[in-house]
């Protein structure tokens, strides 16, 4: 393997959450959430940056990448982030609709 990396504290565990233009995407996921976004060279390992808001993800879950490769995240309050590919900032956030019971 080119290199491999353990993201922030002990107890915690690293998830790959996409890859695009030479950019792996990971999140150290913790519990009790937030979980902590970083964008990590393909070639070397080194954290290019690290998101400004914190994700919270489950998984099973990755990130989906906007046309100009904005990431698309979750994130606390039931919302959804719109993060800047090139450098971390939150770009939007956008309130989900909640879960719906028929029962």
């Amino acid at each position: 393997h080119l290199w491999s990396r353990d993201l922030g504290a002990p107890g915690g565990r690293s998830l790959p959450v996409g890859f695009r233009d030479n950019q792996v995407y990971a999140v150290e996921l913790t519990s009790p959430y937030p979980d902590t976004l970083y964008c990590l060279d393909s070639d070397s390992g080194t954290t290019l940056w690290t998101a400004a808001l914190q994700a919270h993800m489950y998984l099973s879950e990755s990130v989906t990448f906007a046309e100009n490769g904005d990431l698309i995240v979750s994130c606390d309050g039931f919302q959804t982030a719109r993060i800047d590919h090139t450098d971390g900032s939150t770009e939007d956030l956008f309130k989900l609709v909640g879960l719906v019971s028929l029962a």
